[in-house]
């Protein structure tokens, strides 16, 4: 073939000389961890036991504990032994839970191994073993192989937590003794998972001891501390309690996983109004009802804190907002008291006189647009209506 452009053909030899060096680059980097003597021989021997299944499982567990004697670190070797206990935990039907979970153990146990032996090889990222699988896929099926195991011995547990079957009849297997154990097994395996703590907290729960199952929900939440449902539990179970303190620690982290959280800020109001902290109490009120302007409990609650702490015009002005959602003789009535305790005759003629338009049967609101006219000097106003307050008497 002939270039025509000299540069073009250049070019072309550069990347070819470039995509053979980098090959050869990636050969020079693959590295394998070596064997030598008996122990070859025993790791040699290992595949045609392995073609018998599980009649030959017990001669290839064999010759890899006769490698690892010499070579505690073979990462081949360990792992072939986890395998063979995975698959035999898997695939043997003729195993109680006791020795399927026994051999599950010890699968899990051997798969760590995995990783530690693979992790303590220095440039551990570029060997690779006999079949030229590297050791990153190694570590990630180990990784993956682990969670297997563990998601296994939670099935073997949830079938001794379940009163009844798929079918809705009395479960046979049913030993709420046997599943703790397991869940509490489980936790020492991995105690990252979150699934345990919350069955031995309800476990705990049905049993009565609410403290014990808080402190489940407290260790779960050191596992998993941005989740809010987590949070919100821990907070509740502890005002249960009558720990109004500590319920006010969660309710605190609660809020500030999810601020604009109106039971938060409700919560937080209560625990506060149980520790006697009137003013954060108000605060926690007066940040709820922003968020849900509508609420009228929350007015209501917000009023209650402010007369505790004679805030006069917090009162009145939560007051109005109540009036403004519910018009009602009561709600008139508590803000016109309010207001004539204030002598505010103008804003008490106003929501006075609202008041009898929305009953003009009640002799109460007249005799406050009377008091409030007085207070003004208004006598036209005064006169007016106290001629309507003796015809309601």
């Amino acid at each position: 073939m002939i270039f025509k452009n000299k540069n073009i053909f250049i070019i072309l030899v550069v990347l070819a000389m470039l995509f053979c060096s980098t090959g050869l680059l990636a050969k020079v980097k693959t590295k394998t961890q070596q064997l030598k003597g008996q122990a070859t021989r025993y790791f040699r021997s290992v595949g045609p036991y392995l073609q018998l299944g599980p009649d030959g499982y017990p001669r290839a567990l064999e010759n890899y504990q006769l490698v690892l004697e010499t070579y505690p670190d073979h990462v081949e070797s360990i792992k072939g032994i986890a395998e063979i206990y995975y698959e035999t935990a898997l695939y043997e039907f003729d195993l109680d839970d006791a020795e399927t979970i026994e051999l599950f153990t010890q699968s899990y146990e051997y798969f760590d191994r995995v990783i530690n032996a693979i992790h303590s090889i220095e440039d551990w990222e570029v060997y690779v073993d006999s079949k030229k699988n590297s050791f990153v896929d190694l570590e990630a099926d180990s990784k993956r192989k682990k969670e297997s195991i563990w998601v296994n011995i939670f099935k073997i547990a949830e079938e001794y937590y379940t009163l009844e079957d798929e079918d809705g009849e009395p479960n046979e297997k049913y030993d709420l003794a046997k599943a703790e154990d397991l869940y509490l097994f489980l936790i020492d395996l991995d105690p990252t998972r979150t699934e345990s703590y919350i069955r031995l907290a309800a476990i705990e729960k049905g049993k009565g001891n609410d403290e014990k199952s808080t402190e489940y929900f407290v260790q779960l939440y050191e596992v998993d501390p941005t989740n809010p449902l987590v949070v919100i539990k821990i907070a509740t179970e502890y005002e249960l309690l009558g720990d109004f303190e500590d319920a006010k620690v969660y309710y605190q982290k609660f809020l500030d996983l999810e601020p604009n959280s109106v039971d938060g800020h409700t919560s937080l109001a209560r625990m506060s109004l149980e520790m006697n902290e009137l003013e954060a109490a108000l605060l926690h009120y007066e940040n709820a009802h922003n968020i849900s302007p509508e609420n009228a409990d929350i007015i209501a609650n917000t009023v209650n804190v402010a007369s505790s702490l004679d805030n006069e015009e917090k009162v009145i002005i939560y007051l109005k907002k109540l009036v403004a959602l519910e018009q009602t003789d009561i709600n008139y009535s508590i803000l016109c008291s309010r207001l004539y305790g204030q002598k505010d005759w103008e804003e008490l003629i106003t929501y006075a006189m609202l008041w009898h338009e929305m009953n003009d049967e009640n002799p109460d609101p007249v005799q406050f647009i009377i008091l409030a006219a007085q207070g003004l000097n208004n006598t036209s106003l005064a006169r007016e209506y106290e001629e309507i307050y003796n015809k309601l008497r």
